[in-house]
């Protein structure tokens, strides 16, 4: 994730090509296991309101990025996201 982003690796875990630094039989064996893990699409959630949001999405809370390695590599909310934008200075406003 860090390396690639989640879309990318979300495209390495859906594809079948090469995945840097795996040997043929190690990328086959990540995408077995990690694949039936993840899902590109989780229409489970719309029902409720639910959305996934990943690191590079428009509405992540960028603030999130200044814990580095500790972020979070997904959120699950729900509501409106607009208030997970902007500073916490910026809200009191």
């Amino acid at each position: 994730m860090r390396r690639f982003g989640a879309l990318g690796t979300l495209q390495l875990i859906d594809g079948d090509g090469a995945v840097p630094g795996m040997n043929r039989a190690d990328a086959f064996l990540w995408r077995e296991r990690i694949g039936a893990r993840v899902s590109m699409a989780h229409p489970e959630y719309e029902p409720v309101g639910v959305q996934v949001l990943v690191p590079g999405d428009s509405t992540w809370p960028a603030a999130l990025d200044d814990l580095g390695a500790r972020a979070p590599l997904a959120l699950w909310v729900r509501g409106d996201v607009s208030h997970l934008a902007g500073s916490v200075s910026e809200r009191g406003r």
